[in-house]
């Protein structure tokens, strides 16, 4: 399982590349399916995915995230009741997208207390999505 966290900066503004905003991005590699997408309802998202939010029947998973997915795709079996657990416990919240759980935040983080807490909460999701 692979870990990368970076400071980095996305253009902002025109394509020209002259305004640049400073980003930190924890990312980590989750076996699930590259369809499945989970949003932290506490989050701005610029993009929304393809999928149409999917229900699962676990309230405190909902109360939390938002779940996209193809109509087909099995959410128990995609999304099983340890991974939603592991969601619910990260703090702080984390997403699931295209094969990974991220967290994002806008700036360069220099809180080393935070970045471990970001970590371990990517890591636990990212395990407990192991099948």
């Amino acid at each position: 399982m692979s870990v990368d966290v970076v400071q980095l900066y996305y253009p902002t503004g025109d394509d020209s590349g002259s305004h640049k905003q400073p980003w930190t991005r924890v990312r980590v590699e989750a076996p699930v399916d590259a369809d499945l997408t989970v949003h932290a309802r506490d989050q701005r998202h610029d993009k929304t995915p393809t999928w149409l939010p999917r229900t699962t029947g676990d309230a405190a998973f909902e109360a939390k995230y938002i779940l996209y997915a193809p109509p087909a795709l099995d959410l128990q079996e995609a999304l099983p009741a340890p991974a939603r657990a592991a969601f619910v416990r990260a703090d702080p919240s984390a997403t699931l997208s295209g094969g990974y759980v991220w967290w994002m935040r806008v700036k360069h983080v220099r809180d080393p207390e935070l970045m471990v807490a970001v970590v371990e909460a990517c890591l636990a999701v990212a395990r407990a999505t192991r099948r």
